[in-house]
């Protein structure tokens, strides 16, 4: 009969609880990566991604709503989503882009929601919009257009932002790891 090193099998003892424990904890991350929700965020040029609607009753403006399509494209609910802009950049004369001095990360509001600014579960296949941002024509008056980003809260200090007229780049990040620039 062969003898056995306690010493030696209580190093392999600790070995494989170890192994066994990180395998455990890495269990949990390899298959939500899997099996858990995938949001995927997009921005088109059909109707859905921009939404004509009157302001008032009785009718005081036409506005537009610029919105970004979520949608979930794996079998798991994704829950308590939200979306967030964080960033806006500016288009230059030279075609470059410069950063603007929004520094926040700032919830967007999800379209045609009660409590737009809730968190939000989206099945698979479901298509949900956050809104991004709203151009409003008045209907009598002068034709000044009122640019209005569809935030929480809107912050004194960035007003000279929406008055800017040409070209923005928008950073939007969520929950679920959704990320995109528009």
């Amino acid at each position: 009969m062969r003898r056995v090193n306690s010493r030696v099998l209580s190093l392999e003892l600790k070995a494989r609880l170890f192994v066994g424990f990180v395998a455990s904890l890495a269990a949990e991350g390899v298959q939500r990566w899997f099996y858990g929700p995938r949001l995927i965020i997009d921005y088109g040029t059909t109707d859905g991604y921009r939404a004509r609607t009157d302001v008032g009753d009785p009718k005081i403006a036409d506005a537009i709503y610029v919105r970004l399509r979520v949608r979930n494209v794996k079998p798991r609910l994704a829950k308590g989503c939200r979306a967030y802009l964080t960033k806006i950049e500016r288009r230059k004369s030279d075609l470059s882009w410069e950063d603007t001095i929004f520094d926040e990360s700032i919830q967007l509001s999800w379209s045609s929601q009660g409590s737009p600014f809730s968190p939000l579960d989206i099945p698979r296949g479901i298509d949900q919009y956050v809104d991004l941002l709203s151009v409003r024509h008045p209907v009598q008056g002068p034709p000044v257009r009122e640019f209005t980003p569809c935030l929480s809260m809107l912050h004194f200090r960035f007003r000279h932002l929406w008055a800017y007229q040409g070209t923005y780049r928008m950073t939007v990040l969520g929950s679920e790891l959704i990320n995109f620039l528009v």
